[in-house]
């Protein structure tokens, strides 16, 4: 019964010892290894004489776990790879003590993360591959598309950067070859409506509603393109009015709460972020939920920062 408390004692200490490991307390790292080394030989001895000591073995691998777990700490605290190679050397300790062997078992688990980071990266990799083939065949835009967004993308950075005639221009040479294409009859309504030519763009406008054929889902197209233009005014204007038209309209006040977005007035953007989720949660909508949520968390996370920033 004296030799099992000196083991419980022993324990205690070494498990206190490596709960140190990391902490620069200024333990002696190769002490522990010695006592792990002594209580491993006299754990042995009672399984030998029959007497195995259940309680006692959970404790020690438990500690041994621990340590294993702080092995890059314990090895920089014993002095760093070549001080643990030489007391291994000087000592002989049988495999078994796999302790002594810590830089081994780092070494081993450093290659077989790598190999796991090189597998999966692999696996990206074919999967990327065999993504863009089946996008190829039967995703990829076609020529007439492509063509479409390049000039949407143009005729929008030249209304941002206020080149209007620009934008005015790739929005005529657009419609040369795509004469019905909505979204560049739009572009150009706004350009000629921002060059004072009122009458024109009217006229765009107009043809662009029948085209679409109905006149929500034509303003929530406009409200779009205004907010990517950069006229989150003229955006919010359209966004009311679908609103006031149709009260149940989730998508007029998710683009409502859009165009306060970008006037940076959060705390109207968020009331029309809340009624748009709202509503659309209601009507089914969980594509358009799960944009809202996404949208509404990152405005609560710029509030926060805002409030937390003060301007001085």
């Amino acid at each position: 019964m004296e030799r099992q408390k000196s083991i419980n004692e022993s324990l205690d200490q070494l498990e206190v010892n490596v709960s140190k490991v990391g902490q620069d307390l200024g333990i002696t790292s190769e002490g522990i290894l010695d006592e792990m080394d002594s209580i491993r030989t006299r754990l042995d001895d009672l399984k030998t004489q029959g007497r195995p000591a259940t309680a006692e073995e959970a404790q020690f691998e438990f500690i041994a776990k621990t340590l294993k777990d702080h092995s890059k700490a314990f090895i920089k605290e014993i002095g760093g790879l070549k001080t643990l190679t030489n007391l291994r050397s000087m000592r002989q300790p049988d495999r078994k003590a796999w302790w002594w062997f810590l830089d081994e078992i780092q070494s081993d688990q450093r290659k077989r993360t790598l190999k796991k980071q090189l597998i999966w990266f692999a696996g990206i990799a074919v999967a990327l591959v065999i993504l863009y083939a089946v996008y190829q065949l039967f995703l990829a835009p076609s020529p007439a598309t492509e063509a479409a967004l390049t000039f949407e993308s143009n005729i929008e950075n030249s209304l941002i950067s206020g080149d209007l005639n620009n934008a005015l221009a790739q929005a005529n040479q657009g419609l040369t070859t795509l004469p019905d294409n909505v979204t560049l009859l739009i572009l150009k309504g706004i350009a000629q409506t921002k060059l004072g030519q009122t009458d024109d763009g009217t006229q765009a406008f107009s043809q662009a509603e029948k085209l679409i054929g109905n006149r929500e889902s034509y303003l929530l197209q406009r409200t779009l393109l205004y907010i990517r233009s950069g006229d989150a005014k003229s955006a919010l204007n359209d966004a009311q009015t679908i609103v006031v038209a149709n009260p149940q309209s989730a998508e007029g006040y998710f683009y409502e709460a859009l165009a306060y977005q970008s006037l940076n007035d959060s705390m109207n953007a968020y009331n029309a972020f809340d009624k748009a989720q709202t509503l659309a949660n209601d009507q089914g909508k969980t594509v358009l939920v799960a944009t809202i949520r996404l949208d509404m968390a990152l405005l609560m996370q710029n509030m926060g920062a805002q409030i937390q920033s003060p301007t001085p």
